[in-house]
């Protein structure tokens, strides 16, 4: 996680200029999934309620 951390931080979604890999970005987004399902009833209820509507 640390690893992923640090990459976050050093990208442009956060305080350094370096393109985050697809792999990275999608194995931060499964770690914090996980972490969310443990600690919020409905996660994943909540997740589709806040999905972005397709026209």
């Amino acid at each position: 996680m640390q690893d992923l951390l640090s990459k976050r931080n050093n990208s442009i979604l956060a305080h350094g200029l370096v393109p985050v890999k697809r792999e990275d970005a999608e194995r931060m987004f499964e770690s914090v999934r996980e972490y969310v399902e443990l600690v919020v009833e409905d996660a994943e209820g909540l997740m589709i309620e806040s999905e972005f509507p397709k026209l």
